[in-house]
């Protein structure tokens, strides 16, 4: 895998608040710093209320020069259609489970900062229910509620 997922969780019952990353290898969470994150959150996601409101936001990192270095520039579009590839997931899990997921763009080196991480950013995405939606396009409008660690 390209890509290193890498989570702020607000409101995930089961998780303390903080920031996370998942070893895939493992598959683990490690808690990098507990605390509560929104305003970091909203201000890392272009200064949106969005990332502030949702239960957890998930972040594609990946290491960028070992990656160029081993593929090439190719390598680059690679680790692009993984990340995608992986927020299309976040999606239809979300949506599964009747919650609202939305993708959007960051501050790139401020949450390469906050994370505390030598990888570069390459994609987020916010399962919500601020604003839950579906495949068809109806929508409603529902109360953030607690996830439990095994829905998210």
């Amino acid at each position: 895998m390209l890509n290193h997922l890498y989570l702020i969780v607000h409101d995930v019952e089961g998780l303390p608040a903080g920031a996370y990353v998942f070893h895939r290898d493992r598959q683990a969470l490690e808690l990098l710093k507990e605390g509560n994150f929104r305003r970091e959150a909203g201000y890392l996601g272009l200064e949106q209320e969005l990332p502030a409101d949702a239960s957890v936001n998930v972040y594609c990192l990946a290491d960028l020069p070992r990656i160029l270095e081993r593929f090439g520039n190719r390598g680059y579009r690679a680790t692009q259609l993984e990340a995608g590839i992986i927020g299309g997931k976040l999606y239809l899990s979300a949506y599964a489970q009747r919650l609202g997921a939305t993708g959007l763009t960051f501050y790139d080196d401020d949450v390469t900062a906050f994370l505390s991480a030598r990888r570069a950013p390459i994609y987020c995405s916010m399962p919500t229910t601020r604003w839950t939606g579906s495949p068809g396009g109806k929508r409603r409008c529902g109360a953030p509620r607690k996830r439990t660690a095994q829905s998210c």
